[in-house]
C-alpha cells in the first residue's frame, strides 16, 4: 500500500477509505509455526540445578582423590617383605 495518508485535525484518513483491511490478500510467510511449551516449574529448575551441582562436585572429588592416590608413593617391597619375616618370627614366640 503506497497510498499517501491525509492528516486532518479530527482524525487520520486514508484516501482509499472504501477498502477493508480484511479484504486484502494474505501474504505468504514461510516460517515455522511455534508451538507453545510449558515452562519448567520452579521445582524442576531447582532439581536440575542441584543435579548439575552434584555432578560437578563428584567430578571435583574424583579429580582430587585421583591426585591424592597418585601423590602417595607406593610402599617399598623390601620393607614389606622384611616386616612379614619379623611378624612371623614374633608370632612364633
Amino acid at each position: 500500500m503506497n497510498a499517501e495518508k491525509k492528516f486532518s485535525s479530527k482524525k487520520m484518513t486514508n484516501p482509499n477509505e472504501n477498502e477493508n483491511i480484511l479484504d486484502e490478500p494474505v501474504p505468504d510467510i514461510y516460517v515455522e509455526v511455534l508451538t507453545p511449551q510449558q515452562a519448567p516449574s520452579y521445582f524442576q529448575s531447582l532439581r536440575k540445578y542441584a543435579s548439575d551441582k552434584t555432578e560437578s562436585m563428584k567430578k571435583e572429588w574424583n579429580r582430587w582423590f585421583d591426585w591424592l592416590v597418585n601423590y602417595i608413593p607406593p610402599i617399598p617391597k623390601v620393607i614389606d617383605k622384611a616386616f612379614e619375616v619379623v611378624k612371623k618370627y614374633i608370632e612364633i614366640l
